[in-house]
């Protein structure tokens, strides 16, 4: 669509256009429908059920990103705890060595 935006001529625009092959059943076509109408109805139904299944998709995406966000707390806690007990283990270690219960081989 950029480049028909770039051409110089509408003419040269509109042929292109044209050249360019729909896929078979796939044209979009807008109509006003008549609200006595059975298809008003369906109509209805499925503008009920497009907007249920983006408040679905909204909720899990939002779900989603929150399970995230504590999978990340919980795995920088661990790893801060796991260079804690590292930390403490040398610190007893050493200690062990200083006062000669342990010895380095």
């Amino acid at each position: 669509m950029g480049a028909l935006a770039e051409m110089e001529k509408e003419e040269k625009a509109k042929a292109v256009i044209e050249t360019v092959s729909q896929k078979p059943g796939r044209r979009i076509q807008c109509r006003w429908i008549d609200p006595n109408s059975t298809e008003y109805e369906k109509a209805k139904k499925a503008k009920r059920l497009v907007l249920k299944h983006t408040a679905e998709a909204s909720f899990v995406t939002k779900k989603q990103l929150e399970d995230a966000e504590k999978l990340k707390i919980e795995i920088i806690d661990k790893l801060i705890n796991t260079d804690v007990a590292q930390k403490l283990k040398i610190e007893i270690i050493d200690k062990l060595i200083n006062i000669g219960v342990a010895k380095c081989s």
